[in-house]
């Protein structure tokens, strides 16, 4: 199988089974430093959802839907902001069945 970057689609090699001709994804170290640099963000951001007002939940929410539906990716800190986002409207007494992880995202978490 071939490895590619996941972010910036640099080849980075090759990873059993070797006459497997999929493709498949992990990370470069350039874009391993930014990520871990933009989790460290979405993590904290997660913790502070209680004092965070429900027009900043609600624009956070659309501003993640919005990249899910253009790229149809998110990687896994922004899957679990966004469901923490949504799990914190609901508990807010807001109907947010309308901006639910698509199921190829949700498999992808």
């Amino acid at each position: 199988m071939v490895r590619v970057c996941a972010w910036c689609k640099k080849v980075l090699g090759e990873k059993e089974p070797l006459l497997d001709t999929r493709t498949t994804h992990g990370s470069c170290p350039e874009c391993a430093v930014g990520l871990k640099e933009e989790y460290r963000q979405w993590r904290d951001a997660a913790m502070s959802l209680k004092g965070r007002s429900d027009e900043e939940l609600f624009d956070k929410a659309s501003e993640l839907n919005k990249r899910i539906y253009s790229s149809g990716t998110l990687w896994d800190g922004q899957v679990a902001l966004y469901r923490a986002i949504l799990t914190e409207l609901d508990k807010r007494g807001f109907k947010t069945g309308v901006m639910k992880l698509p199921e190829e995202v949700n498999d992808k978490s």
